[in-house]
């Protein structure tokens, strides 16, 4: 009689270590995939982060190179009576502006 309490007393403990063997596997698997969901999540947020930080250098250059030309037109403009060119035409030598009538060329609409 004594074997067969001594025997499911073992049993007991065998299957309660068993069951939190499983537990503690089950608890260490969940714990993995959080910590491997939380890293990606963290990359992807650092990707974008990089991503966003290049294109605000990017519009940044771009509003300096703005401001400088603006400041320039201001400032060429109302100095020493300077207007602004609406229609440009180039001067021609003649002795090119003959060749070019001589082959059928136009260059003045």
């Amino acid at each position: 009689m004594r074997r067969t309490k001594t025997k499911r007393k073992n049993n007991s403990r065998s299957l309660k270590f068993t069951i939190a063997l499983a537990i503690l596997g089950m608890a260490i698997t969940v714990a993995a995939n959080h910590t491997t969901s939380s890293s990606f999540q963290a990359r992807e947020i650092q990707q974008k982060i990089e991503q966003l930080a290049e294109e605000n250098e990017q519009l940044e250059f771009q509003a300096t190179n703005l401001k400088s030309l603006q400041m320039l037109s201001n400032s060429f403009a109302g100095q020493n009576g300077m207007v602004k060119v609406e229609d440009l035409r180039h001067i021609t030598p003649a002795k090119e502006a003959e060749a070019t009538q001589r082959a059928g060329i136009r260059t003045n609409p």
